[in-house]
């Protein structure tokens, strides 16, 4: 008795401590017919259903019933999203709403089977509807709400070619979607992002045809910044991009407007520094002013504006001589002589915005000896060197430091002509 006992406590700690794992051959489920699932197997949808309402679908959708089709088929898709009809099923959504021209509900239908079915036999093809339907909204199709059409979204736009850009990354859709990413943000005057997005292209992309046109961008939107905002740090980069642009592809298509945008850069810059240049010696300023006249010859100089430059420093250099443009300025009993200003044109630029009427900005004291240099750094990162000079007339030197420009007027801020 005692054995007995202890062969049935043993046997039942076995079954507790040593599951048996028995499979379940029949699954069945309400509507459905049972399936058979093998030891090991994983449990998934009866395909023989899922292919009898992906039928019923196809039939309704060549009876012309469109929307019993297109319901037919997501009910196919999310029902039965494991068997081999679920991203046919699937990308016939998208197409169908496509050809209702309900550009929304079928950009998501696409996007629903690049996420979920990258493996599908209609992924490419879902890529490249969703490419076009981001083209469409790119050139200005209306977003709808409740079938009234509002404003051109260039945000949906961009979500279409972000669904590319992150799932396929090395598509042959990929690099358009990113150039097509920048061109919406260039269409909302987001410069700075349309760059970006630009620069993502030739960096990742750069042996794809449309680096080229990306490079050409990345001039254009920076000659946009300085048109609208006179920022001679954007000037600087669009000349950068433009002399690249021109270096990699001297005979493309754009090369001849690279060049003349290159040319009106030049003079732009070189029209504003006499601008603020002409400001200084009209106010008596003249070490401010010697810093914008030779930034003038610098940049231009055999035209008629680096000529004026070059007319005005010998004026200057006659009247106050050679060492006014090597030495710090005499200074009087009271302190700086206020027609010379201080040996630091850039300080004194400075000083003198702060005064004009039009001036918009932080309070600026009054100009301070500069701190001692201090010894270079071996790590700092190397920055694109300048052009070099080494051709260029001699221009006299200038007092240390590049003066901060003044206010100038609207009005009288140089254009660029349109694009």
């Amino acid at each position: 008795m005692k054995k007995t006992v202890l062969f049935v406590a043993l046997l039942t700690l076995g079954c507790v401590v040593l599951p048996h794992r028995s499979p379940a051959p029949l699954v069945v489920r309400q509507g459905e017919d049972a399936t058979y699932v093998a030891p090991g197997g994983e449990e998934i949808p009866n395909q023989k259903d899922a292919q009898t309402q992906f039928d019923a679908a196809l039939e309704a959708e060549k009876r012309g019933r469109i929307g019993t089709a297109i319901a037919g088929y997501k009910k196919t898709a999310r029902r039965f999203p494991k068997t081999t009809v679920a991203a046919s099923a699937q990308y016939k959504v998208g197409a169908l709403y496509e050809q209702q021209k309900n550009y929304a509900n079928a950009s998501d239908a696409y996007e629903r089977l690049i996420l979920n079915y990258p493996h599908s036999t209609d992924f490419n093809a879902s890529l490249e509807a969703e490419y076009r339907i981001g083209t469409m909204y790119l050139d200005g199709l209306r977003t709808r709400l409740l079938g009234v059409p509002l404003a051109p979204s260039r945000q949906k736009a961009v979500a279409c070619f972000t669904v590319i850009t992150h799932n396929a990354p090395y598509n042959r859709f990929a690099p358009l979607a990113q150039f097509g990413i920048g061109q919406a943000f260039m269409y909302v005057a987001d410069y700075g992002a349309a760059i970006k997005a630009f620069q993502t292209v030739v960096d990742k992309y750069p042996t794809d045809p449309i680096a080229a046109d990306s490079l050409y961008e990345i001039g254009f939107a920076n000659m946009t910044i300085m048109r609208q905002s006179y920022d001679r740090s954007a000037a600087q980069n669009a000349r950068e991009a433009f002399e690249d642009f021109l270096a990699a592809y001297p005979n493309h298509e754009k090369a001849a407007q690279a060049k003349e945008n290159l040319a009106n850069l030049g003079n732009v810059q070189s029209g504003g520094s006499l601008k603020i240049a002409d400001y200084y010696y009209k106010q008596g300023q003249f070490r401010a002013a010697v810093v914008y006249y030779n930034d003038v010859i610098r940049q231009q100089p055999n035209s008629p504006d680096g000529q004026k430059a070059k007319t005005k420093l010998d004026q200057i250099r006659t009247k106050y001589g050679e060492k006014f443009f090597s030495e710090k300025a005499p200074t009087t009993a009271g302190g700086v002589n206020p027609k010379l200003g201080t040996g630091d044109g850039r300080l004194q630029a400075q000083t003198d915005t702060a005064k004009r009427p039009d001036y918009v900005g932080p309070p600026v004291s009054a100009p301070t000896p500069p701190p001692a240099p201090v010894a270079s750094n071996t790590n700092t990162p190397k920055t694109r060197p300048s052009s070099p000079t080494t051709n260029l007339p001699d221009a006299s030197p200038g007092p240390r430091g590049e003066p901060k420009p003044p206010t100038v007027p609207e009005g009288e801020q140089p254009s660029l002509p349109a694009q």
